[in-house]
């Protein structure tokens, strides 16, 4: 694809859009953008920075590095309030030129081939979506063991190795959501990179309220309508395992922004007809995070187990070491055996003992 340019031999339309929400980001947004900016095919980019009117230097650090960057095309754009989330990847997708889109958070940074491998990828397959990988990116291994499904998996590994990726074949988008969901390809936004038109065509954005599992939803949004989507298995960003702004949220507002996630994913899926075929994936997801909920929890909690039960996901627990003690392990196969009425009086003994205990360690 050749670059478009002006008649006065300057590019009027950047080949990419790399689009960067900044939020009290100050210890790591300089690091984050040093990397953009020092990208091979950096100099055929337009960079858009949400300021989300955070209360901390960001955005001055963020002046800083620009301003080391004469050839870069780089601009802030400022909220006049916090938006969330949401709100500044909205901000970032509407004001993009390029005929790609990009994303990262301004508390990571990107490998120097970032933007050109997923260019040259994007161009070579004519793709409407590129996914790659991420430095430590952390998977699900044990949802993965609990509803692994080796075919789509097998599906990801050839269209990687053929480098041929996924065509508008309805069964293999609906197995890429799935895959997508079960974590077994990267959920977040920042490892996509897809056609503007992908967006702008098919009216996909952020919504609105929703700060935690809002990549998820555009990721879903995003495979369904790509007419081919490929698969790299390229590392080009470094993750960041940050305690920011969804890890610090109290455990009911994140129960609650998780429940909006898996809502309107439903929602989209039932209105495209394709939700009978991912069901099951939603569901399993759904409960996983029902149950992380509960589990601060007494470990020998009946409405946790009994819970757990329900949606089939003591492999899940078990896995996750949630039954150690020798009295859970009692309290299970009490319940398994249906003598709910001694697992309910080991219950409510073991409860009476805790409470003692703790009176003890007050005093």
């Amino acid at each position: 694809m050749s670059d478009i340019v002006d008649n006065a031999g300057k590019m009027s339309v950047p080949l990419v859009s790399v689009c960067v929400p900044v939020y009290n980001v100050q210890d790591f947004i300089e690091e984050c953008a040093e990397s953009l900016f020092g990208a091979r095919m950096a100099d055929k980019c337009e960079f858009i920075f949400v300021d989300d009117c955070g209360n901390d230097s960001s955005v001055d650090k963020l002046k800083s590095v620009i301003g080391r960057h004469d050839g870069i095309d780089a601009k802030i754009i400022r909220h006049e309030k916090n938006q969330g989330l949401a709100g500044a990847r909205n901000t970032g997708i509407k004001n993009a030129r390029g005929l790609y889109i990009a994303h990262a958070d301004s508390d990571d940074s990107v490998r120097p081939d970032f933007i050109e491998t997923l260019y040259n990828t994007a161009v070579s397959t004519n793709a409407d979506l590129v996914i790659c990988e991420a430095g430590q990116y952390i998977t699900d291994t044990d949802a993965e063991a609990f509803i692994r499904d080796e075919r789509l998996k097998e599906l990801v590994l050839r269209a990687q190795k053929d480098g041929n990726g996924f065509t508008s074949g309805e069964n293999e988008r609906i197995g890429m959501i799935r895959l997508l969901l079960q974590h077994q390809i990267p959920a977040s936004i920042w490892c996509k990179f897809a056609r503007r038109s992908l967006y702008e065509d098919n009216k996909i954005d952020w919504k609105n309220g929703i700060n935690v599992g809002e990549d998820v939803i555009t990721s879903v949004k995003l495979l369904f309508h790509s007419k081919k989507t490929v698969v790299i298995p390229n590392e080009l960003y470094n993750y960041r395992k940050f305690i920011g702004f969804v890890m610090k949220l109290r455990r009911g507002t994140f129960f609650r922004q998780k429940e909006l996630e898996f809502t309107e994913i439903r929602k989209f899926a039932g209105e495209k007809g394709f939700y009978d075929k991912i069901s099951d994936v939603i569901e399993l997801r759904n409960a996983e995070i029902k149950y992380e909920f509960l589990k601060n929890e007494s470990p020998l909690s009946l409405r946790k187990y009994d819970f757990m039960r329900g949606q089939k996901l003591r492999v899940l627990c078990e896995a996750r070491s949630d039954f150690n003690k020798k009295s859970t392990r009692a309290l299970v196969r009490l319940i398994d055996k249906n003598h709910f009425f001694l697992a309910n009086m080991m219950y409510f003994s073991y409860r009476i003992l805790s409470s003692l205990r703790k009176k003890q360690v007050a005093r």
